[in-house]
């Protein structure tokens, strides 16, 4: 059996990544790409498609979202010093679908990504924006979880019409 050496902690240090956005949207269809100054700068294939009028290039990230957890962040200074951790976010134009974030620097040092989620809102969400397969990171698990709600209200449907036959005979 082959042993390799132990390699040195500074081996071991993760390099420096460079995605194109291409790529970027490929893993992450939901993100956004924030500036300093909270203006958007990019973001993936599924955004423009949550009732947004097309492309937010330029736009105030804080016209579009509120940060309803944690609620002290209000403005993009906040937003960088949230330290990584879970936002919970409304967009104002469909208020009543609830999002999730997470957001980390952008590695150049002078923005924030941001990757959005519909959580356990996914199923409106789907219903109201006209979303596919295609709107979801191919390694969410959120297609899959659509698919076994539709098969077990497939299920509950025929098992109801079953149940009305036997009642009637």
């Amino acid at each position: 059996m082959n042993v390799l050496p132990s390699p040195t902690k500074s081996a071991l240090k993760a390099p420096h990544m460079a995605l194109s956005h291409a790529d970027l949207s490929r893993l992450m269809p939901m993100h956004l790409m924030i500036s300093s100054s909270g203006a958007i700068i990019s973001m993936g294939p599924t955004v423009p498609k949550l009732g947004l009028d097309g492309d937010l290039t330029g736009k105030g990230f804080f016209d579009l979202f509120d940060i309803t957890r944690p609620r002290n962040i209000t403005q993009y200074q906040d937003l960088a010093n949230s330290d990584g951790g879970r936002l919970k976010l409304r967009l104002r134009q469909a208020p009543h679908l609830p999002m999730t974030a997470i957001a980390v620097p952008n590695g150049n040092g002078d923005g924030l990504l941001l990757n959005l989620s519909f959580g356990f809102s996914v199923v409106d969400a789907v219903q109201t924006f006209d979303l596919t397969c295609g709107d979801f990171a191919a390694t969410d698990l959120t297609v899959e979880m659509l698919f076994l709600l539709e098969a077990k209200s497939a299920a509950q449907t025929e098992q109801k019409r079953l149940n009305e036959r036997l009642q009637s005979a």
